[in-house]
């Protein structure tokens, strides 16, 4: 696939070759503290062959277009990753998740990330709705959520990794989601943050979501993939 340029940043969005896999690995190890607050699968990743292994499998993915896992790359280096995953072409629906090293936040990688992204993946995947879920007490997630203009709802969710270990109750989540028509307007009118108001209504109105359920999971968000915090 092309090289993704996010706009207003010196990020790439692009995909994985075998021979990334020391970097992936070595920025995974370097903010295993951080990132295993949110991601499961940070216990999983103890060697350079894990990295391999899930570069591997990401490959397969890409080509097969039943995901899209790319890194976020600042030229050589790189700083994170932001996935489209769970795509369902019966459902016409797939989620975001992604990550980002701990010294890399606050520089708007994640939300200007994730915004190529979802124009990207509506312009290239038969898709019509996308989501990013996270657990309400990520509030770095909540806000990316609400700074790309997604129409967020809350839920009650099965139990999540949170704060390094699997909860043994169900706990609350924010889900936020956006539709390829909803997308389009909020793009064509610069307003890539939370609308309100009658303008809201009415975009929700026409975009076929039900704003008052939601499945699925992401950002360091927490996605089923294993990629989103941040």
């Amino acid at each position: 696939m092309p090289t993704i340029i996010v706009k207003g940043t010196d990020i790439e969005l692009r995909d994985f070759a075998e021979q990334d896999n020391d970097k992936l690995f070595k920025v995974i190890d370097h903010n295993r503290i951080y990132l295993r607050n949110w991601l499961f699968w940070v216990d999983l990743t103890t060697t350079i062959e894990d990295s391999l292994n899930f570069i591997k499998s990401a490959v397969i993915s890409n080509d097969e277009k039943s995901s899209l896992v790319l890194g976020m790359w600042r030229g050589s280096e790189l700083v994170g990753t932001v996935s489209l995953v769970n795509i369902n072409y019966e459902s016409r629906f797939a989620e975001l998740g992604y990550w980002l090293a701990e010294n890399e936040q606050g520089k708007g990688y994640v939300t200007s990330s994730c915004r190529s992204l979802i124009t990207y993946a509506f312009e290239n995947f038969q898709i019509d709705s996308i989501r990013i879920k996270c657990v309400a007490e990520n509030q770095s997630s909540h806000a990316v959520i609400k700074r790309l203009g997604l129409a967020c709802s809350r839920s009650t969710d099965e139990t999540q990794w949170i704060h390094g270990h699997q909860s043994a109750e169900p706990v609350a989540m924010i889900c936020g989601e956006t539709s390829r028509l909803t997308w389009q307007l909020l793009q064509q009118q610069g307003k890539s943050q939370t609308i309100f108001s009658s303008t809201q209504q009415q975009l929700y109105a026409s975009d076929g979501i039900d704003h008052s359920i939601s499945a699925g999971n992401g950002i360091l968000g927490n996605s089923s993939v294993n990629s989103t915090l941040f």
